[in-house]
């Protein structure tokens, strides 16, 4: 083994400062949120509630792909289309089709039971929308001026094939923003969790040669 190949090990000072720099990444990482681990998702047949941060008003094609890992079919894996940013995409050539989705922040209030019995506590959350659930939100928007700081209950038919956002939406309620602010996970900043998420980084593409 070269010693180019060694590259991943890190040992002495440059091993000490690798591992605070990389804890603090993870950190940052983790208050803002996963592409794919934090996605609001339902279950067919159940229902789901959120309180919408900011107005869907971002838009990008996005490819959903399976790939085999450890022998098992993962089938939630995401990247950003290239087709537009340099003429070429590898996943499009490869007959992988991109959706054309919306995106949204979201607290997400729905009854989940953690592993040891417990509730859990609602979360951030991205929602990516896919036309149909585009389409849905958009004219609750336009009818509610706007879906900031707005709560809906979110109902996904038993339909396997039914989009995981959910295929029926109901307006719930204003949502008090200090109210709101009570759910922050400790040790974050109120002012700063209700914000949206970045999603110029959260979806920020690759290049035809990562992917």
């Amino acid at each position: 083994m070269g010693e180019q190949n060694m590259n991943f090990l890190k040992s002495g000072d440059e091993g000490r400062k690798f591992f605070e720099e990389e804890k603090q990444r993870q950190k940052e990482q983790a208050e803002k949120g996963n592409v794919r681990e934090w996605r609001f998702k339902l279950s067919p047949s159940s229902t789901g509630y959120v309180v919408f941060l900011d107005d869907i008003d971002t838009f990008l094609l996005e490819h959903q792909y399976s790939r085999i890992v450890n022998g098992k079919t993962n089938y939630y894996n995401y990247e950003t289309c290239i087709r537009d940013i340099e003429g070429e995409c590898p996943l499009c050539e490869n007959g992988d089709n991109a959706s054309l989705v919306s995106v949204a922040t979201i607290v997400d209030f729905t009854k989940y039971i953690n592993k040891d019995g417990t509730k859990a506590a609602p979360r951030k959350k991205i929602i990516v929308l896919k036309k149909g659930g585009t389409e849905r939100f958009l004219r609750k928007q336009e009818k509610l001026k706007g879906l900031k700081f707005k709560k809906f209950e979110i109902f996904r038919s038993s339909d396997q094939k039914g989009e995981a956002t959910g295929t029926d939406v109901e307006y719930e309620k204003d949502v008090d923003v200090e109210a709101l602010k009570k759910f922050c996970p400790e040790g974050q900043d109120p002012n700063e969790w209700i914000k949206p998420f970045d999603y110029a980084e959260l979806f920020k593409p690759k290049t035809a040669a990562e992917i």
